[in-house]
């Protein structure tokens, strides 16, 4: 097994542990997995699978990252190949002094930025990534909705064995393309899902669609080339334009969980949620009006409250 152990330094503040969890969302994920000190990911570099485990050393005020790439035989340059990739993953190169700025002046938004100050926002590490999780959401809940990416993970991903376990990176576009429909319903997606990742894989793969492109685009035309993609509506186009690009003025609005949340901080439990397809769109109409003065760190914000849900539960400290 060849090893290579480098330094990143991310601006402070920082914090690894509230960022991995904005990734892995439950305990449950087996892509990106936490053991309380070190994030352990299988990552691609030159379609070779690597291990990356990274640990925080120093204070989130002073913060530095040791990471240990391990492969039967390391890519070459895979240190900095490997840069590319955790910075994109983990937001490493986002500044977030206009959002602290904000939420200073903010009295509902200060406390909860106080709270997890040191979070930044990571990006799955790659558009059919971001796209095969949105999908896979829909209209269920997170904990079936991991279970599924974890069997799918197994599945169609590289295999990559190391004494931490048996582990896999999330499939590639190019792997995905040579499934087939039933290999993926067995993981627990509906008919209609598989043949929406797989479409989506295929067109990925044959170089018809990238992040770069999307990149060149507004939201609103990026949003409108995602949802003329198989399977993908608004709430889906939300999501990849937040996760997949780092689009941190886009708050999935449609997001049921999210809703619940904003109602819970905004309101107090004692008050009920309004269902996101309520006739008279008052829901929606409440998003759009609780999240405008947080643009453009709205999709920040939708973060905030995921790990205000996590700490409810107890799942962070």
């Amino acid at each position: 097994m060849q090893k290579v152990t480098y330094t990143l330094k991310p601006t402070p503040p920082f914090r690894l542990d509230l960022t991995v969890w904005v990734l892995r969302r439950r305990p449950a994920n087996m892509i990106d997995l936490w053991d309380g000190r070190t994030y352990r990911r299988v990552i691609n570099i030159d379609d070779r699978p690597v291990l990356a485990e990274v640990e925080q050393q120093g204070s989130p005020a002073t913060p530095h990252l040791k990471v240990t790439l391990s492969s039967e035989r390391l890519p070459d340059k895979a240190e900095n190949l490997s840069k590319v990739v955790l910075k994109w993953l983990l937001g490493l190169d986002i500044n977030l002094s206009g959002f602290y700025e904000m939420a200073a002046m903010d009295s509902d938004l200060g406390p909860l930025a106080e709270r997890f100050v040191g979070v930044r926002p990571p990006r799955y590490s790659t558009l059919f990534e971001a796209a095969a999780n949105g999908i896979a959401g829909q209209q269920i809940s997170l904990f079936a909705a991991m279970a599924v990416l974890n069997r799918f993970t197994e599945a169609c991903g590289k295999p990559f064995s190391h004494q931490a376990g048996k582990l896999r990176p999330f499939p590639e576009p190019a792997d995905v393309a040579l499934c087939d429909i039933e290999t993926m319903r067995k993981s627990g997606l509906s008919t209609a899902k598989a043949k929406a990742i797989l479409q989506i894989a295929r067109i990925i793969a044959a170089g018809k669609l990238n992040r770069g492109q999307l990149e060149l685009m507004d939201d609103e035309s990026a949003s409108e080339r995602l949802r003329n993609l198989p399977g993908i509506g608004p709430w889906t186009a939300d999501y990849i334009l937040l996760r997949g690009l780092g689009r941190l003025d886009i708050f999935p609005r449609k997001d049921s969980g999210a809703l619940k949340g904003l109602n819970r901080w905004l309101k107090g439990d004692a008050q009920a949620s309004p269902s996101p397809s309520a006739p008279d769109g008052s829901s929606l109409n409440f998003v759009e009006q609780a999240i405008s003065r947080w643009r453009p760190y709205a999709g920040l914000v939708y973060f905030h409250l995921l790990l205000n849900g996590l700490s409810r539960e107890g799942y962070i400290q």
